[in-house]
């Protein structure tokens, strides 16, 4: 055999194992993928079983009284989810994809993360890290951008995903409650050597 005909089939060989390790880790992805989306549906059905023994959200000119309907329904879904842990709907095979699918979004598309970034830091030092079955907080929250938003998988209209801080908090909005901490799902931009 000459030598470019075994650096021809060596390359063949590395080719097909590296593809073999690609398919291995999509289809992790995609389960990890089904199984977030099994998480969200399974969640969506408690509420909706919950939903004849909560006090309705219903336009009011008394703030008071739609506090106290978002304050029951927190109540009543965080003693139903008591047993929740963070990463239990952000399942371990969904968080590396997530992650690398911010870090994407965030590499092509400078100018809207730039502007997530600026409000994250200028957040940072009145928020508290976000915990399942937690408070949410409007104020200290950042919208997440299109770009982001666009390679994650759709949610119902009841929830969203927001950032607090680096971490990505999956959030019933009818409840100000969070449902899922994805932790440091915005890496840090590299440090410039002028500091």
């Amino acid at each position: 055999m000459t030598r470019r005909r075994v650096t021809t089939q060596l390359s063949m060989v590395l080719a097909l194992c590296l593809l073999g390790v690609t398919t291995r880790a999509n289809i992790a992805a995609d389960d990890g993928v089904r199984a977030f989306q099994r998480s969200v549906d399974e969640y969506l059905a408690l509420r909706h079983r919950l939903e004849p023994t909560l006090p309705p959200l219903a336009m009011s000119s008394d703030p008071q009284r739609i506090h106290d309907a978002v304050e029951s329904r927190a109540a009543a879904i965080r003693q139903a989810r008591a047993h929740q842990r963070a990463g239990e709907m952000f399942n371990p095979a969904v968080t590396g994809l997530f992650r690398r699918r911010i870090q994407d979004a965030v590499s092509k598309s400078g100018d809207a993360i730039e502007r997530v970034l600026q409000q994250i830091h200028d957040h940072d030092a009145r928020r508290e890290r976000p915990a399942v079955n937690g408070r949410f907080s409007w104020r200290t929250a950042v919208a997440t951008p299109a770009s982001i938003l666009s390679l994650l998988p759709a949610l119902p209209d009841e929830l969203q995903y927001r950032f607090v801080g680096r971490d990505l908090a999956l959030v019933d909005t009818d409840a100000d409650l969070v449902i899922d901490v994805l932790p440091d799902a915005l890496a840090a931009p590299p440090r410039s050597g002028r500091e």
